[in-house]
This record gives structure tokens, C-alpha cells and sequence, in this order.
């Protein structure tokens, strides 16, 4: 079943451009719309930007590596936020119908949601992210279906 609708419960277009890239080591991808651009490591301190690492979305530990040297900045309907990347992939236009929901595990965190849906790229999984969630607080696991 593909995803249809958009995480605001919009009906999605035919198509979506998404920038795809890397946080972590996880492949990861967020509509185009929603990037306002690069920042390197520096400049993202620099900006009083919140920039926040994938661990972080997770509600795991702080990220333990400065290793982190670029951050997507990306414009939601709330504020301007930054996401630490590990690097950018490429920039596709995919069918929507390739779009699926959360798997499983993913669909078990309380609260608000990092994901809105998934597709598969080669032999990756790609998550996308919700750039209006980010700003949120961090999701829990909801141990009891684990």
C-alpha cells in the first residue's frame, strides 16, 4: 500500500522531488521544498540555528562524534531548524506511488513523528523526514510491542 497523503493529511501530487542523503549512516530523504540550504559546521553555530543530529530525533543518546560537518537547513511551518547530515546522495524526482508507510517498528514510537514514510532505493530503505516534526520533542519507544 502506498502512501498517500502527506504527513499534514494533504493528498500527495503524482510526483516529489526529494533531496536524498545520509545522517549517521542511515540513508534519509526530505521533500525539496523544505530545504533552504547547506550550512557547514561552523556556520551552522555561527546562525543560533537549533541543529540536532540524528541520535538526537530519536530520543537517544547526544551525538558523540563532532564529526558531523554539514547541516540542512530546512524551513518548516514553525522555524527554521538544522539537521546533521553525514553527506547529500542525490536529488530524485520519484513517483509517489513508490512512497509507503512507516514500516512496523517505526509506527511504534509515541508522539510526534520524525518519518512520515519510507521507499525502497536500490537495496536501501530511504526515510523521509517531516521537517515540520523536527522541532518537536523527541519520540519515545513504546517498549511494550518491542
Amino acid at each position: 500500500m502506498a502512501a498517500e497523503r502527506n504527513p499534514e493529511g494533504s493528498v500527495l501530487p503524482a510526483e516529489m522531488p526529494l533531496l536524498l542523503f545520509r545522517a549517521a549512516g542511515v540513508p534519509l530523504g526530505v521533500e525539496a521544498a523544505a530545504v533552504e540550504g547547506i550550512l557547514d559546521a561552523e556556520q551552522a553555530r555561527q546562525s543560533g540555528i537549533a541543529c540536532r543530529g540524528l541520535a538526537q530525533l530519536l530520543g537517544s543518546a547526544p551525538e558523540t562524534s563532532a564529526a558531523v560537518n554539514m547541516h540542512l537547513l530546512l524551513k518548516s511551518r514553525k522555524e527554521r531548524c538544522g539537521l546533521g547530515i553525514d553527506g547529500l546522495d542525490e536529488f530524485v524526482t520519484v513517483p509517489t506511488a513508490a512512497l509507503q508507510p512507516l514500516p512496523a517498528p517505526l509506527a511504534f514510537f509515541r508522539g510526534p513523528r520524525t518519518f512520515w514514510a519510507g521507499m525502497v532505493r536500490g537495496n536501501k530503505v530511504v526515510l523521509l523526514v517531516d521537517a515540520d516534526r523536527l522541532q518537536e520533542p523527541s519520540p519515545a519507544i513504546d517498549e511494550a510491542h518491542l
